[in-house]
């Protein structure tokens, strides 16, 4: 896999005990992960690896003023939204951790076909 123009981020940039971050963690982080949000001002697609990073990601843009919509959109693998108007597209993945990968929630062609969906709505 070659990416072009990819900015990869993290909504807190520090791995919690057992790799399950507390609330009071990523409010911490939060005004990090809003700036960079706003600096990112080419962005078209945005593909949030796990539920933390989906419902963080809607967060910030809350509370960067981007008006979401109602009812916001829910987590799905694979499911691609489109919260605004002059939004980066969102498309919700699984994240590749191990549990989920040895588990089988999330196998390499799963993960493959969120980058070719990713890749497709770039083409338009």
């Amino acid at each position: 896999m070659k990416l072009i123009d990819c900015y990869i981020t993290a909504v807190i940039h520090c791995a919690p005990p057992d790799n399950k971050p507390l609330p009071k963690e990523i409010e911490s982080c939060s005004r990090y992960f809003d700036e960079e949000v706003q600096r990112l001002k080419r962005l078209r697609v945005v593909i949030a690896l796990g539920k933390i990073a989906f419902d963080n990601y809607l967060k910030s843009l809350r509370r960067i003023g981007v008006a979401l919509p109602k009812p916001l959109p829910e987590f799905a693998h694979n499911t691609v939204y489109r919260v605004g108007d002059g939004l980066p597209w969102l498309i919700a993945s699984y994240h590749p951790s191990r549990q989920n990968t040895n588990t089988g929630k999330l196998t390499e062609p799963m993960f493959d076909a969120v980058f070719a969906r990713a890749r497709k709505i770039l083409s338009l």
